[in-house]
């Protein structure tokens, strides 16, 4: 989401690295540093870093050491408790013992002991322990302390959640499930945009890949995307400030998705990246490229060269490379209606996509849902609409965007000075389901993917299903428009996210430019509900698709199918 930025500008303890290209000019370089502290970083936060002549109150002699676990879990399983841990190679550290307390209405439930004893000085280390069923008693809200008893330079700290200064250190907040994700026949759960540990600079750092999929599986997912940034992906694996012809890092990122998807069959990890290309106006954008086994070069907004931010590659060079070297690959615009801050506008010429950018029948999809139900997401579900009746074929994809963030979002708001912690954007907070005719697999789910039988949602689960002709059309299909048709629609809920406040069945037509609404007010205030509606003479060219909505103690939540197209 956020760049490595000014990558070539930092001191660490031993050595200030200053590669501004020949950027002499004191009065820039010192705009272009206070232009750095107005970013925002969206991962796990780097301390290690110092500006000459500007003190750190975030630094400390210790590595960062980070627990996170997942937002939700389902009753009677276990709770994998994970910790991170970053730059031991320079303050080893020694891990002594860990409590873990289990809480309900503030009070303790359950007390837990981990012996350690175990010594640390790698680059980045994951640990993780699978915190008992048992420990959590009912569904619900709850809450996990895990305090970490531990010895760097002979001396001995405790922290309890994490050791970042500036920011509570409050018990995380779970939510014990009664029930799985809502579920359909033949649906299944993922979020499309994450990263990894593959992205790693001075400012922020994500989780392991291994870790990222046993949260996902513990949310009740099974699928992630993995999608690094194509200016992180070419780099050397042990040195940020420098690219890597020979793309190890691309390479090992493989080689570890690859060996994942061989050790489960009920889990699967899509490899990918976020490549950072150029739209029509020139301006940086992020696209997510899934699937694809040739790493597509993206550096225009990563801040390796200030100033020289012109993408290293246009849109159309991208579509076309792909075509030609990753066919089987999918395109999708990435967040396309976020806009980014005044700071990334001016000096690493980001910018957003605009009408002439989307509307390309070589992109596959939008992604519109970006973890939350914000104005960013409201403008591109309407201009979605508006796309679909001007006869775009474009599918929409839902994901988080998450740099690690399984239960906190810790975020640098000022490096070196700033942080601030919050509960969105969390590892599977909003989702992409894809229908599967067979086994859950890599291939079933990019062949599904290019079908676009695909959802999005933040809570519940909805599916549409064409009959004509005793022929069966689904999501992402074209059916017939002159030959009568049964609609069939089942959309279903759970305790968790509450009944249904809305189901709204969408016909839009490309004669009149309209997209009509037939509110299917019978799933009113239920959990689960199947119905149909018939055309007996056909339809008018266009298509179909489902809206629904959920609402519990305040909380909407939204499910929206891809169409079944009508002509």
């Amino acid at each position: 989401m956020m760049p490595a930025f000014f990558r070539y500008t930092f001191f660490t303890d031993t050595q200030f690295i200053n590669l501004f290209d020949g950027l002499d000019n004191p009065a820039l370089n010192t705009v272009l540093l206070l232009g750095m502290l107005l970013m925002l970083v969206a991962g796990y936060a780097e301390i290690h870093y110092k500006l000459p002549g500007i003190p750190s109150i975030l630094y400390k002699k210790e590595p960062e050491l980070v627990f996170d676990l997942p937002f939700r879990g389902e009753f009677g399983k276990d709770i994998p408790l994970f910790l991170f841990i970053k730059d031991a190679h320079l303050y080893s550290v020694t891990l002594l013992q860990l409590e873990v307390y289990v809480l309900y209405d503030d009070k303790v439930a359950e007390n837990l002991h981990y012996s350690i004893q175990k010594q640390s000085n790698a680059r980045f280390q994951a640990l993780s322990w699978y915190l008992p069923a048992s420990a959590f008693r009912r569904v619900g809200n709850c809450q996990v302390t895990a305090l970490l008893h531990y010895e760097v330079a002979g001396k001995k700290y405790s922290l309890q959640q994490d050791n970042y200064n500036g920011i509570s250190h409050e018990p995380f907040r779970i939510y014990i499930a009664a029930a799985p994700l809502p579920q359909l026949p033949g649906l299944y759960w993922g979020d499309l945009h994450v990263h990894s540990n593959y992205t790693n600079d001075q400012i922020e750092f994500a989780a392991s890949i291994r870790e990222t999929a046993m949260c996902g599986k513990a949310v009740g997912m099974h699928f992630l995307a993995i999608t690094d940034h194509s200016y992180d992906m070419d780099d050397y694996p042990e040195d940020y400030t420098r690219n890597d012809p020979a793309l190890e890092k691309w390479q090992t990122f493989w080689q570890e998705v690859d060996q994942l998807n061989g050790e489960s069959d009920d889990f699967v990890v899509v490899g990918g990246e976020e490549v950072s290309a150029g739209n029509n106006r020139k301006e940086n954008v992020h696209c997510l490229v899934m699937g694809n086994r040739t790493f597509y070069p993206g550096t225009g907004d990563g801040g390796e060269r200030p100033l020289r931010n012109k993408p290293s590659l246009q849109l159309p060079e991208l579509y076309q490379q792909v075509a030609e070297k990753d066919p089987q690959a999918i395109i999708a615009a990435a967040h396309p209606f976020d806009v980014p801050p005044a700071a990334q506008r001016l000096l690493l010429n980001r910018g957003y996509w605009h009408s002439q950018d989307l509307f390309n029948e070589q992109l596959d999809y939008w992604q519109i849902l970006n973890g939350r139900l914000d104005n960013f997401f409201q403008n591109g579900y309407s201009t979605w609409r508006k796309a679909l009746l001007q006869r775009l074929k474009i599918g929409v994809l839902g994901g988080t965007d998450a740099h690690g963030n399984f239960n906190n979002f810790r975020q640098l708001t000022m490096p070196f000075y700033k942080m601030i912690k919050h509960h969105e954007q969390l590892l599977g907070q909003a989702r992409t389901g894809i229908f599967l005719d067979e086994e859950l697999s890599e291939s079933a789910l990019m062949s599904q993917l290019h079908r676009k039988r695909v959802i999005i949602s933040t809570g519940p689960a909805a599916v549409i299903t064409g009959v004509s002709e005793s022929k069966v059309y689904h999501i992402g299909d074209v059916a017939p428009a002159r030959d009568a048709l049964t609609l069939k629609m089942a959309v279903k809920s759970s305790d968790e996210f509450g009944t249904f406040s809305a189901v709204t069945l969408y016909q839009g037509n490309y004669e009149t430019g309209r997209e009509d609404g037939i509110k299917l007010d019978e799933a009113k205030g239920q959990l689960a509900w199947e119905g149909e509606k018939q055309f007996p003479r056909g339809t008018s060219a266009g298509y179909f698709r489902l809206e629904v909505k959920t609402e519990n103690e305040g909380r909407t939540a939204i499910c929206l199918t891809n169409p079944i197209w009508v002509e």
